[in-house]
């Protein structure tokens, strides 16, 4: 294979020369020519088009794009270029679908001043998307911890769809709406996702359409965002009823939802609630998906509709999982009674556990559901 290379290189490939007078013939040899060879990313077309358009200032738009790259790629590679240009663009101008970018833009952004101006302005947000990226950024020293918290939350729910949304929050808002926005957008996200009425692709038109109003002026603070957007998501009574039979089959989703609603009900060790690592703190399904029907008065199919039932889901220390085994609820219950965690040692006082049980304790999460997430 390598000599192959070698050969290809030595007696076949060849280098074309072109010299253009200026900037501009070069950009316009450069798109003609990849017109007729491989796609490239929609960022080098991007960046070829505002350098292209900018003419004499030419190194005044070079000098915001590199800016705007090494901001980007200190926090997560050059993956996330293409995506954070559509967020912006979809930030100020509403859903905008990647194949759909690069036309858009260049529909838009026809004059000198323009492409210069658009070159600032993705600088500038570039160093917010990092800070959505990473949320130990120090954009979010300003905001307070737990401001900082409402962005690791959205990471860890993976609500990418929030973004153009959280740009727009942050370029427009004060702090106190923002802290305010912020906090909402982890209710909502929770409520989409467990309702699970809105598709990705609902969800990422809504917020970024909410986006475009809060950056040309149309809502001006955390309030009118919450009036602007209530009526597109689950209230309380859908949440309630929603959240009532919800299945979790994703263990990043279940840890977090336990973990937020063991805060909610006062819970003081910080460690247990709120440790990612799922070696030190596991996810403990009490009926299990295949159980040991010698000991567990239930049928198959039950079994496995009620399985990933957030009711039948509790958080357990190391410790405590390593003394519980796969055994019958009666062994697993003393575990669960001297548990450190309040939800998971209310299981503790159920004398035997099923679909009756399970049914009824997330009722009782349902409640609690509805206070940990509002609108």
């Amino acid at each position: 294979m390598l000599a192959d290379w070698l050969d290809f290189i030595s007696h076949k490939a060849r280098v074309i020369w072109v010299e253009v007078p200026d900037h501009a013939n070069a950009f316009t040899i450069f798109e003609t020519l990849n017109d007729r060879g491989l796609d490239l990313a929609i960022s080098d077309l991007l960046k070829n088009f505002l350098f292209n358009l900018a003419g004499d200032r030419i190194t005044e738009a070079q000098a915001m794009w590199t800016e705007m790259i090494g901001s980007l790629v200190a926090v997560d590679g050059e993956d996330q270029i293409v995506n954070f240009i559509r967020h912006v663009w979809s930030s100020q101008h509403g859903l905008t679908r990647e194949k759909q970018l690069f036309g858009a833009i260049k529909s838009k952004i026809s004059s000198k001043q323009a492409a210069v101006d658009f070159a600032k302005k993705l600088n500038k947000a570039a160093r917010l998307y990092a800070a959505i990226l990473n949320p130990d950024h120090d954009v979010w020293n300003q905001y307070g911890a737990t401001t900082r918290g409402h962005m690791t939350t959205l990471n860890t729910l993976r609500m990418t769809q929030m973004r153009p949304m959280i740009l727009a929050i942050l370029s427009k808002f004060d702090r106190t709406s923002s802290r305010q926005s912020m906090a909402m957008l982890v209710s909502w996200a929770v409520r989409s996702l467990i309702s699970g009425e809105l598709g990705s692709s609902t969800l990422e038109d809504l917020y970024s359409q909410k986006a475009s109003d809060v950056s040309a002026g149309k809502i001006r603070d955390a309030q009118g965002l919450s009036d602007a957007a209530k009526t597109s998501l689950p209230n309380d009574v859908q949440f309630r009823e929603a959240f009532r039979t919800a299945r979790v089959t994703k263990d990043y989703l279940a840890r977090y939802y336990l973990q937020a609603l063991e805060r909610q009900l006062g819970t003081k060790q910080p460690l247990s609630i709120a440790n990612p690592n799922p070696d030190e703190v596991t996810l403990e399904h009490i009926l299990s998906q295949t159980p040991d029907f010698r000991v567990w008065d239930v049928a198959l199919e039950q079994a496995e509709a009620y399985c990933n039932r957030i009711g039948n889901l509790v958080l357990l220390t190391a410790e405590e999982n390593s003394r519980i085994g796969n055994g019958s609820f009666a062994a697993k219950r003393a575990v669960f009674k001297n548990a450190s965690l309040k939800l998971t040692a209310e299981v503790g006082a159920f004398e035997t556990w099923g679909p009756a049980q399970i049914d009824e304790r997330q009722v009782r999460l349902a409640d609690l559901a509805v206070k940990a997430w509002p609108v």
